[in-house]
């Protein structure tokens, strides 16, 4: 599948790596299908790219390999989605400016890419994502990436 991105250009995907958003986002419930796309250079960032529009997507940050503490169990269990799912946060930068860089802790993207243990025949991994809501974590919605900015 050819996926088009403002960002990256054209994608080639393979069907088994896109990922099902089935209730989009919060506030874009249109947004469901997606591909995740590593950044060369930075490997703690990755695009989220969007299939139904090139310009819709996301700037991710593993947050498990950037900040060990955060909670990425309560994370997957808001999710309600296997152990081994990845946590991802969605970065900001105001302005293109990226000393003013955040990251919304409040609201994870979790990716879950276990096998799809309801068709034991499968031979592909079913991957999907929520956005998962930590209430009453405490964890806030632009959290600053770099000292003295952002927030």
């Amino acid at each position: 599948m050819i996926v088009y991105s403002s960002r990256l250009g054209e994608l080639s995907v393979a069907e088994d790596k896109l990922i099902t958003f089935p209730h989009g986002f919060w506030g874009l419930p249109e947004w469901q299908q997606g591909v995740l796309v590593p950044v060369a250079d930075a490997p703690v960032f990755f695009w989220l790219q969007f299939t139904h529009d090139p310009a819709a997507a996301f700037l991710l940050l593993d947050i498990a390999a950037l900040a060990p503490d955060y909670d990425c169990a309560a994370a997957k269990a808001a999710a309600e989605v296997p152990a081994d799912a990845a946590v991802y946060t969605i970065v900001t930068i105001p302005d293109q400016n990226l000393s003013l860089a955040t990251t919304n802790l409040l609201a994870p993207v979790v990716i879950s890419t276990s096998r799809d243990l309801s068709h034991p025949q499968a031979t592909s991994d079913k991957r999907q994502g929520t956005q998962a809501i930590l209430h009453d974590s405490g964890y806030p919605l632009r959290f600053p990436l770099f000292e003295g900015g952002g927030g």
